[in-house]
């Protein structure tokens, strides 16, 4: 949550029970292999103001239709699926 607000300037989310996905991968850096965990969450947010850090440069709140046009790895779109059935489920439970 921290690594958030840093990032986005928001400051006020909700974890989302139930969903955890990682994604791992390698890169070099300096022509040395480094080792890579992205660990993936849901969460709310009461705000869809967002202040960047230096590190990025553009942020945008997306429908997840719209989102998986833009993401480029297959292992992204896997994931982003993931997070709309577990969100579904979650859903379905609190209709019956």
């Amino acid at each position: 949550m921290r690594e958030i607000f840093e990032e986005t300037g928001i400051g006020c989310i909700q974890e989302v029970e139930g969903f955890r996905a990682e994604s791992r991968y390698r890169f070099q850096r300096e022509n040395v292999p480094v080792d890579k965990v992205v660990v993936y969450f849901l969460a709310e947010s009461r705000t869809i103001d967002v202040q960047l850090s230096v590190e990025h440069t553009e942020s945008d709140w997306l429908e997840a239709k719209d989102a998986r046009v833009r993401l480029t790895y297959e292992e992204g779109r896997r994931i982003l699926d993931e997070a709309e059935a577990c969100l579904s489920a979650d859903l379905e439970g609190s209709e019956r």
